[in-house]
């Protein structure tokens, strides 16, 4: 029966080197789809490993309802932040606004990729802030606002540059106080 089988290979010797070469192909594609696929994993675990360093517990809202959007998470009054404060074993605490918005550079127009969405984060004090500054400092005053390194390259926008960000209001000015990046990132 196999000495069949091997004539039958060799009388088809296209049809054997086509076939094997499909079965190699289909194996590769595979084997790079899970390698990509564990290094954006990765990337990702690494970034949000960077952004909570120094936090022991974060306190997030339950969510009423799930939507497609992930970005879209509920919001507690200010008051709470003065409850966690006032919490017996709590020695720091610190609420964050966050949001997807855009980033306008000098020239009028939008900083980052059209298909990955833009971050906008208020400013938290250490050890709550992960950024590291390369350039300058972390914003002071409701005026000044810090870039991250790469779309600071992208817009051409130094320290004292001014740029337009948005988030759940209109675009607003704001004058580049601190070049930053997340970890490696």
């Amino acid at each position: 029966m196999a000495a069949l089988a091997l004539r039958g290979l060799a009388a088809r010797k296209l049809r054997t080197f086509l076939t094997s070469l499909a079965i190699l192909l289909g194996v590769a594609l595979m084997a790079g789809t899970y390698v990509l696929t564990d290094t954006i994993n990765s990337s990702f675990d690494d970034i949000f490993k960077t952004a909570n360093e120094g936090v022991d517990v974060s306190i997030t809202p339950k969510e009423a309802f799930t939507t497609d959007d992930a970005a879209e998470v509920g919001t507690f009054p200010e008051s709470t932040l003065a409850t966690v404060t006032s919490t017996a074993g709590v020695l720091k605490a610190s609420g964050s606004v966050d949001s997807e918005g855009a980033i306008f550079g000098p020239d009028g127009k939008r900083i980052g990729n059209e298909n990955a969405p833009t971050f906008v984060q208020a400013a938290v004090p250490k050890p709550f802030d992960p950024l590291r500054y390369s350039q300058g400092a972390p914003p002071a005053e409701n005026s000044q606002v810090a870039i991250d390194k790469a779309s600071a390259d992208r817009a051409k926008v130094d320290l004292g540059g001014k740029i337009k960000v948005s988030g759940e209001a209109a675009a607003k000015e704001f004058t580049v106080s601190g070049i930053a990046t997340l970890g490696e990132v």
